[in-house]
């Protein structure tokens, strides 16, 4: 079973989407995946940027949406 933690963000400095490469411009929402990394290197986690013409692509719009 591995373990996936998504969080929705506001950039506030410039990033690079992970997915495209393209640019995260800062005042932009992006999602941020984090994952386990490999077995040896126990306790860490990787992640991942995915920018909001991504994440809509890949049918993951619904968790760039502020939550009240």
């Amino acid at each position: 079973m591995s373990e996936y933690l998504t969080t929705r963000r506001l950039a506030v400095k410039v990033h690079r989407c992970d997915t495209c490469a393209r640019y995260i411009k800062s005042g932009s929402v992006y999602l941020r995946h984090a994952t386990p990394a490999r077995i040896s290197e126990r306790g860490t986690w990787e992640a991942h940027l995915e920018c909001s013409q991504c994440a809509t692509m890949f049918g993951r719009a619904g968790l760039l949406e502020e939550k009240a």
